[in-house]
């Protein structure tokens, strides 16, 4: 099944052909011989990424379904991260007493979506202990939510809060993998794949704190339970060292020898450090699938390609609708096909 569905990945040339594509309209029709078919009923961008991702959701889902139990929610992870970043922003639009509309966010378009418990109750947007209380009935959320209400009623950094959404991407993965019963050389291969994503998550969590001057004490308040990557202990602990933009630059560019750390600004830093760990990404993704049988690693792999391609299919209808030209955002997609 996981051979079948990488055979129904989007193509680069069809990729390309999208994003020739100025209108976004004809974008959406051009999707219509594809597994995002659906995406063309749309009516405007907000709701073809809505319905972009429920078609993401499904293939992951359905990947789960035929996945050995103990990987099942190793497999969900890779929706449950959208969910989770999701109701961190409805968590903190309602402490800063600005709610948002749960509909409006893309993962409402799940039926087991948390965030549908909140038409429980709906005036809990505007509580944010009520609030984590009513989504803290999902299973799954509820160590989450309990970090969430421990910075709040702590009197923690309020700005603790911007961060833990990159803490809790690398909590879900890495608790699944700590406690999973695989072998170390499974863990090994998988951590290939998955391990460039989660420095990405780490090196943006670290850098942004350095720009908005957020204190590694926050950082590390809000460390993961577990990093099967030691992704955020390291980048944090040279941010404890090195907290001026320049010489924290300096810093990970001497000891994250496998991430790019070029430019000047945080958002070129940010773009070539992924460009580099998704080209990385990329090919042990596509390596996986030249092992047999099925390993953690392929699933891995599997996985990781159909993310790639739905962040890729995002940027190219977001540019389109934006107006951009395909010379304007390409180096944001490029190694995702490359």
């Amino acid at each position: 099944m996981l051979r079948v569905l990488k055979s129904e990945l989007l193509t680069e040339e069809k990729l390309k052909d999208i994003m020739e594509i100025s209108v976004l309209e004809e974008a959406l029709n051009s999707l219509r011989e594809t597994p995002y078919a659906s995406v063309a009923e749309a009516h405007d961008l907000d709701e073809a990424l809505r319905i972009a991702f429920s078609v993401y959701a499904e293939r992951i889902r359905k990947i789960a379904k035929f996945s050995p139990k103990e990987l099942k929610n190793y497999v969900l992870a890779f929706i449950r991260e959208d969910m989770l970043r999701d109701i961190m922003s409805v968590i903190a639009a309602s402490i800063l007493k600005s709610p948002i509309e749960p509909k409006s966010l893309v993962t409402y378009v799940l039926e087991d979506s948390p965030l549908r418990l909140i038409e429980q109750d709906p005036e809990s947007l505007k509580n944010p202990q009520r609030l984590t209380e009513i989504l803290s009935s999902d299973t799954w959320l509820r160590p989450y939510l309990e970090k969430v209400l421990e910075v709040v009623q702590k009197g923690k950094d309020i700005k603790a809060l911007n961060f833990l959404s990159s803490s809790f991407v690398i909590d879900i993965y890495s608790d699944i993998m700590r406690t999973t019963k695989l072998n170390i050389n499974e863990i090994n291969e998988a951590k290939k794949v998955l391990c460039p994503k989660l420095y990405i998550t780490s090196l943006s969590a670290v850098l942004e704190a350095s720009i908005s001057n957020i204190s590694p004490k926050t950082l590390r308040e809000v460390s993961p339970r577990s990093d099967i990557c030691k992704a955020w202990t390291k980048v944090v602990s040279i941010y404890e060292r090195e907290q001026e933009f320049e010489a924290l630059t300096n810093s990970l560019k001497r000891e994250l020898r496998d991430i790019a750390i070029e430019g000047e600004t945080f958002n070129i830093i940010l773009i070539n450090a992924r460009l580099n760990a998704l080209k990385k990404v990329k090919k042990e993704s596509l390596a996986s699938y030249t092992g047999y049988p099925f390993s953690i690693k392929l699933l891995t792999g599997a996985l990781t390609l159909l993310r790639l391609e739905y962040d890729t299919l995002k940027v190219i209808l977001s540019a389109i609708d934006l107006g951009l030209k395909p010379e304007e955002y390409e180096e944001r997609i490029i190694a995702s096909y490359s």
